[in-house]
């Protein structure tokens, strides 16, 4: 098992950086973006993200695997719970987990990866 952690201060997706598409789309998928800016104060959600991108890298670095931010998509399930899809070639088959969070000033996130994916 292998854990990876990341804490972003929300403040650093100001709204300039909210007009920034360009640079958006090199840091989120399409679908992530469309979820984030459909809230009406899309930083957090972005911020929140960006941490689960962060923390699935680590992760996956202490498993041996080299992955970068645009390797990593945050899902999520009808009932809202925060998942991780690898956007690889021949991605390994490993089960992530992730949790997400936020303050009014900070959002983290924790990865947990497992060896193998459960059928």
């Amino acid at each position: 098992m292998e854990v990876g952690v990341d804490i972003i201060e929300i403040d650093r997706f100001d709204e300039h950086l909210l007009k920034d598409t360009r640079f958006l789309s090199r840091l989120f998928t399409k679908a992530e973006l469309s979820y984030c800016m459909e809230k009406a104060n899309p930083a957090p959600h972005l911020a929140a993200r960006f941490a689960g991108k962060e923390a699935a890298v680590k992760a996956l670095h202490a498993a041996g695997v080299k992955a970068l931010i645009s390797d990593i998509e945050i899902t999520r399930t009808e009932e809202g719970i925060p998942g991780v899809h690898l956007l690889m070639d021949n991605p390994p088959d490993l089960e992530i987990r992730i949790s997400l969070s936020h303050s009014n000033s900070h959002a983290i996130a924790f990865a947990i990866i497992e060896e193998q994916k459960k059928e």
